[in-house]
């Protein structure tokens, strides 16, 4: 079975949990394909699995790269690809890794989607004018608008007009996608902050600041900073 979603790294915590729900009906997980976002599962027995997908740029896509703690603590290697690993584990944790490397990379797609959203709503914002002045001369200034006959019209089409049409659609879902992906990383960022906790740490340098502890995940639980 092959699952599409291009835009599961906005809310890594939803796939995360999607993924747990597929494995209780029975789809174990085998591959993820990134970039473009498919998820192919296998039919398996219906266990109860807790998903981490974890991001730390500069990781070269070997399993035996992954931390060894997180191995020992209990987590089984999923599959692997270049920046990210998915772990599994069946049992109740001593720690977990941290979203801190999702969080940097997420801050960053986050600047860049909304400094296009910015000079697109901008842009749009300058057409919705000129078109305002326009039919406000045109209904208010006596101004008309003249057509010609129309006994003769032929519409005429070919694959050139279909493409130059599609690439003048172009610009309008370009920002549409930016600004509802800015949308959503700001919310999921701020989610994402609470769950690295106070000692997040966006350099991603050593392993063992990947990990957080039992007791400061039962904090968070308690304190209701996780939101599952």
């Amino acid at each position: 079975m092959r699952k599409i979603r291009p835009f599961w790294g906005n809310d890594v915590v939803k796939t995360e949990i999607w993924l747990d729900a597929l494995s209780k009906r029975g789809w174990e997980l085998k591959r993820i394909h990134f970039k473009c976002g498919i998820f192919e599962f296998e039919p398996c027995e219906a266990t109860k699995k807790n998903h981490r997908i974890v991001y730390q740029k500069g990781f070269s896509g070997v399993s035996e790269c992954i931390p060894q703690n997180l191995v020992e603590d209990g987590y089984k290697e999923v599959c692997c690809g270049k920046n990210f690993y998915v772990l599994s584990t069946e049992k109740e944790p001593m720690s977990a890794p941290s979203y801190a490397g999702f969080l940097e990379r997420n801050q960053k797609r986050a600047y860049v989607t909304g400094i296009i959203a910015l000079i697109g709503t901008f842009w749009f914002s300058l057409i919705f004018i000129f078109l305002l002045m326009i039919f406000g001369v045109v209904f208010f200034g006596g101004g008309t608008i003249e057509s010609g006959s129309q006994d003769n019209t032929q519409f005429v089409f070919s694959w050139i007009e279909i493409v130059i049409s599609i690439a003048q659609f172009l610009p309008t879902a370009v920002y549409l996608v930016c600004l509802g992906t800015w949308i959503k990383l700001r919310k999921t960022n701020k989610q994402l902050v609470l769950l690295c906790g106070e000692k997040v740490n966006l350099k991603f340098t050593r392993p063992v600041e990947l990990i957080r502890s039992k007791q400061e995940i039962k904090k968070s639980k308690k304190e209701k900073l996780l939101h599952f």
